[in-house]
């Protein structure tokens, strides 16, 4: 694939492979994907939409981004007011 562009945001990279801007940033932040920082802004090289590896990875590791409702820790709701119990 060609482009024009010599580098892509971290919002077009997230929508070529069908995955979420944090999930990109996340394989930023764990040196899968390279980028450069300019300012305060990522910068994605526009070669890593040829990268085969990458794309392997991505569809290999898709259960890193999926949270299953079997996951989801049971939840005790605590109240912080006291208990009057009325005594008879």
């Amino acid at each position: 694939m060609e482009t024009k562009n010599k580098y892509l945001s971290v919002d077009e990279c997230a929508k070529h492979f069908k995955v979420s801007v944090q999930y990109i940033r996340a394989l930023i932040r764990k040196g899968v994907i390279r980028a450069k920082k300019f300012s305060s802004v990522w910068m994605i090289d526009a070669a890593v939409l040829d990268d085969a590896d990458l794309a392997f990875h991505l569809v290999n590791n898709v259960k890193d981004q999926v949270r299953k409702s079997d996951q989801i820790p049971n939840i005790i709701a605590l109240s912080f007011f006291p208990v009057l119990w009325a005594s008879t």
